[in-house]
């Protein structure tokens, strides 16, 4: 066993999603101009696509690999600004959003987690969540509200900024569930 594999956590993922938007400093909710909003960026790869996993370091370094060698997703945990940071879970999958300042990019990623022997995928996630909840503060999906009768201020801070897909749909698209509206 090489030092590497024995300091770093990894959990084998069945997929992954992500989605990125790009905003100036001008955009709005209601922007309109092309110059002010961007539409997003989306991307789903699957196991069947390549080897999947997640990596946490030692030194909090999360990563989602592909095939072993391709960096598709990188988060320093101890460098980022934990408020920029956010996470929640349900069932076998962890879904997380950061926000890059200095880019004016929000990144949303959404992974599946693998069955092994050993463990269930919801087993991998909770251990997944319970590590880093060290660094950054993740919810479970059930206890957060998604509408909010009583004030726009108490809306989910994962759809904030201008966000076209909901949580539910990026849940369905990583369970698999065509069903989108």
């Amino acid at each position: 066993m090489n030092v590497q594999s024995s300091l770093t956590k990894n959990w084998i993922l069945l997929r992954y999603a992500v989605e990125i938007n790009h905003y100036s400093p001008l955009s709005t909710p209601n922007s309109t101009s092309s110059n002010e909003q961007q539409q997003p960026q989306r991307q789903i790869i699957d196991c069947s696509e390549g080897l999947l996993c997640l990596n946490l370091t030692t030194t909090q370094q999360l990563y989602v690999i592909r095939d072993e060698t391709e960096k598709i997703e990188c988060i320093d945990l101890l460098t980022t600004d934990s408020s920029s940071i956010i996470g929640t879970y349900t069932g076998d999958s962890l879904l997380m959003s950061y926000v890059i300042p200095s880019d004016n990019i929000q990144r949303k990623f959404l992974v599946k987690f693998a069955s092994t022997a050993t463990q269930n995928a919801r087993q991998h996630c909770e251990d997944c969540v319970k590590l880093l909840s060290n660094s950054i503060t993740i919810t479970h999906f059930d206890s957060i509200s998604l509408t909010s009768s009583s004030s726009s201020s108490m809306i989910n801070p994962i759809e904030k900024l201008n966000s076209i897909v909901s949580i539910d749909d990026m849940i369905k698209v990583l369970i698999g569930d065509n069903s989108i509206q």
